[in-house]
């Protein structure tokens, strides 16, 4: 008999305990990862309010410090730095208007005093201190007192201005600040020699006195050889006049080397084709210059706007030093050539005339200046001119008169002459004979704009009408001589006779005859007259001119100065007004904002010498005020790292915070772990110096 089987299923005991054991397992693994992803997640948590925390904070304190002025600037503790406090003045546009307050003397109205300062406790706390309305007549000393008292109490109440005083806190956590402003540091290093243009190594504010500006060592770049120290210019002027760097030697005090001025005209277009040098070999070697405020150098003479009459400027190399240098503008004594017959022809050399195309003419030579057509020829103005003949190697030539006259008609060819400007060049009717070059003596005046003729008479004896002759090339057609032939029988007459241009018998042609040369020597006077220069100031107190010069004997040098409140100078005292200074000396040209000086230069006797000024140096009381420093700075292969100090103090170029927030929180493994952010900037404060 077949049983029918039940098939039943369930879990053994054996299998209920293993189950149970796995679920335990499962269990206090996902606990442990839970436990572990709440710890990573409150770690999280910590980490990103603290970054945003530094964040806010960092972004405030740049704000403010942006809208402040470092010279107004306050430290804690007093010293060199770096700091944990900073007292600073707040500036605001009250009006609306989008720009901040200014007084009469478009100087800043400063609102408020922020006074950012670290309070210790449980946390620490960031505090910020405001003392509003700022009393702007607190002293220097009283600041510093008024930041050292925040510092110590933690508030604005017991010191300078309390009442006006409130305090927040910024933020509550564990926290380390630092606060550095950073100096004027310049790594001279380049792999050629060069000049780096428009430095700007910061500012500091400069009162009425002079002032010491050091230059010190304080390291070099790795690739770099040494550590020399060169500079072109220096602007360290309110006024911002750019001062030549080798014109303040020598140095007040220097150690480890001597600072030099360089001669670099063989190097490149350094400013006045020197440098000062400072071949320093170490860290720590200095020197140190005296800086004036306030004063204008004129040493280059190559400013926009100055005005050349009848002088040059020019690198002298004759002077010890080389130098640029004013002089009178015109022929050097004693190949004095203002004029030639080449340079007008374009005909180097010239051929000998034949000896019967001249004798027994009356001749005219045109002698083109600037006004004429294809004119421009003559080089200088100049007294004492002299003209010189030539007369071929093979004959002589005989001239039985000869006088010099302006031209007629000043711009376009002309045979006729001025008769009121006539001059007879030899002095007398007797035959000259000239048997090669001959110069005549005349005292005569001559001006570069002018076109002049020379006319003269021949002798008809054909073996004395020998002539250098040249021809016209650089403009052909143009007419350089007009000749009455000897068929007209011209006399000495014919020679002063004004009009030519109506006679039928004269020969026009493009060949010049006989006239080489014309010498001149300096003109009688000339002028320099400056730029015009901004003092910065709306009622300057000039206080003296001073200059250097090489004066000839019997030559002269004499310096006048205007001043006015237009920038065009249109309300200044015309320059025949202003009485001649002869020697340096005080001034008192009126307090008014520009001003500009005149050298006249006159030269010795017979315009043979020119006076040569080489500087000049105008002085008034600088105001106090903040006062950019830089300039153009030469770099190289063996240049150092530099910084530079005044009066022992360095420059200021900003500020550096360097923030940093930590809170503890717990680690994963049980353990407590330091949470940190930390954020640095560098701010520069816009409101600097005004």
């Amino acid at each position: 008999m077949n049983k029918k089987r039940n098939n039943t299923y369930g879990f053994t005991l054996v299998e209920l305990l293993i189950s149970a054991t796995l679920l335990v397992i499962t269990l206090s693994l996902g606990m442990t990862g839970f436990i572990y992803f709440l710890r990573s997640t409150g770690q999280g948590n910590v980490q990103n309010e603290l970054d945003i925390d530094i964040q806010t904070s960092m972004e405030r304190i740049k704000y403010d410090i942006r809208l402040s002025s470092l010279d107004r600037m306050f430290y804690y503790p007093a010293g060199v730095g770096p700091f944990n406090a900073i007292s600073f003045p707040i500036a605001r546009d009250n009006d609306g208007d989008g720009a901040i307050e200014l007084d009469a003397n478009t100087n800043i109205i400063w609102d408020a005093t922020y006074i950012y300062h670290q309070w210790s406790g449980s946390p620490n706390e960031l505090r910020l201190t405001i003392f509003e309305p700022r009393d702007n007549n607190l002293t220097d000393t009283q600041r510093q007192e008024q930041l050292d008292s925040v510092v110590s109490t933690g508030d604005g109440t017991s010191t300078h201005n309390g009442a006006n005083s409130s305090t927040i806190v910024v933020f509550a956590n564990l926290f380390d600040w630092s606060i550095s402003p950073n100096g004027a540091i310049y790594d001279g290093y380049a792999p050629t020699p060069q000049r780096d243009q428009a430095v700007s190594l910061g500012s500091i504010v400069l009162d009425n006195r002079t002032h010491n500006l050091t230059f010190k060592v304080i390291g070099k770049n790795s690739a770099s050889s040494g550590y020399k120290i060169g500079l072109d210019t220096i602007s360290a002027s309110p006024c911002y006049g750019t001062r030549e760097a080798e014109a303040q030697l020598p140095a007040i005090s220097e150690s480890g080397a001597s600072a030099i001025s360089e001669d670099m005209t063989t190097q490149g277009s350094w400013s006045g084709n020197y440098q000062l040098k400072f071949p320093a070999t170490a860290t720590n070697q200095y020197f140190t210059i005296a800086l004036e405020n306030d004063r204008w150098e004129e040493t280059n003479f190559r400013g926009t706007k100055s005005v050349l009459d009848d002088t040059k400027v020019f690198f002298n190399q004759t002077t010890s030093p080389k130098d640029f240098v004013v002089s009178l503008n015109g022929a050097t004594y004693p190949d004095a050539l203002t004029w030639t017959a080449s340079e007008q022809t374009g005909d180097t050399n010239g051929i000998f005339a034949n000896t019967t195309e001249l004798a027994g003419c009356a001749v005219r030579v045109l002698i083109r200046g600037e006004n004429m057509l294809s004119g421009g020829w003559i080089n200088y103005n100049g007294q004492t001119c002299s003209v010189l003949f030539r007369a071929g190697n093979f004959a002589g030539l005989d001239i039985i008169a000869a006088y010099f006259a302006e031209a007629a008609d000043q711009e376009n060819p002309t045979m006729d002459i001025n008769p009121s400007t006539q001059i007879l060049i030899f002095n007398s009717t007797n035959t000259i004979s000239i048997s090669g070059p001959w110069k005549s003596i005349p005292s005569l005046y001559i001006e570069k704009e002018k076109s002049y003729i020379v006319s003269f008479l021949v002798t008809p004896d054909t073996n004395k009408a020998n002539a250098r002759k040249y021809t016209e090339l650089t403009a052909p057609d143009m007419k350089n001589s007009y000749i009455i032939p000897l068929s007209s029988t011209p006399t000495t007459g014919d020679l002063t006779t004004a009009i030519w241009s109506s006679r039928s018998d004269v020969i026009s042609t493009n060949s010049l005859y006989a006239v080489s040369a014309l010498w001149s020597y300096y003109p009688t006077n000339g002028q320099f007259i400056s730029q015009i220069i901004d003092t910065k100031q709306s009622s300057p107190n000039y206080t003296d001119i001073s200059w250097n010069s090489t004066i000839p004997s019997d030559a002269s040098l004499t310096m006048k100065i205007r001043t006015g409140n237009n920038k065009n100078l249109s309300d200044a005292q015309p320059w025949t007004n202003i009485t001649a200074m002869t020697s340096a000396g005080n001034i008192t040209p009126g307090n008014k904002r520009y001003f500009q000086f005149l050298a006249n230069l006159t030269p010795s006797a017979h315009g043979y010498y020119t006076p040569l000024l080489k500087d000049v140096t105008v002085r008034w009381s600088g105001v106090e005020r903040y006062v950019d420093i830089g300039g153009i700075f030469t770099k190289g292969p063996d240049h150092g790292v530099f910084k530079i100090q005044v009066d022992g103090k360095d420059i200021k170029t900003g500020v550096r915070i360097d923030l940093e927030i930590f809170k503890t929180a717990r680690g994963n493994a049980g353990e407590n772990k330091k949470i940190i952010s930390s954020l640095s900037s560098e701010i520069t404060p816009r409101n600097t110096g005004l």
